[in-house]
């Protein structure tokens, strides 16, 4: 999902969300996230606060292929 990969990629622009930080803690020292694995324990608390934000992003998207 984009807004998956916006707070991953671009976590500046969600810092203010209050489980932001615990998320942050949980996933420090991992290289990757694979969310199809396992999410960390907070991390759709922080998709639920970071969506207004995330509607405020400029995101393009397009068919390919």
């Amino acid at each position: 999902m984009i807004l998956d990969a916006s707070i991953w990629f671009f976590p500046q622009w969600f810092k203010t969300c209050k489980s932001y930080a615990k998320v942050v803690k949980e996933i420090d020292n991992n290289r990757f996230l694979d969310l199809d694995l396992a999410e960390p324990k907070d991390w759709e608390q922080l998709r639920k606060e970071a969506r207004p934000l995330f509607k405020k992003l400029k995101v393009q998207s397009a068919k390919l292929g």
